[in-house]
């Protein structure tokens, strides 16, 4: 996947881990309940405008727990792209964070 430097990485694996939580069968708790907070986290962060201090270890937390304990590759698949955004582009979650402080702090 190629994109340029207007997409927001937040909002991207906001996207491509709901369609993972849309497309996960449930079977494994992991991928299940994984894909669910990633999701529910990733939209009050991108779209709700909610972002808070510890959402970002949240994430690292949820893919963490998810990553090796899944039954199938649905659910390590899901996990790349927050792992990827986070470690690649750290500053856009942060950003996030800062944002709401300013409208709110």
């Amino acid at each position: 996947m190629v994109l340029n430097d207007t997409v927001s990485a937040p909002h991207l694996a906001y996207k491509m881990d709901e369609f993972f939580k849309h497309e996960s069968c449930g079977k494994c708790t992991p991928c299940r309940e994984g894909t669910y907070w990633l999701v529910k986290v990733l939209h009050r962060m991108v779209e709700e405008g909610d972002a808070r201090a510890g959402d970002i270890e949240t994430l690292h937390a949820i893919y963490q727990q998810m990553a090796g304990n899944c039954f199938c590759l649905l659910g390590e698949s899901a996990v790349m792209p927050i792992k990827s955004a986070l470690n690649l582009f750290p500053e856009e979650f942060e950003a996030l964070v800062h944002e709401k402080d300013k409208r709110y702090g």
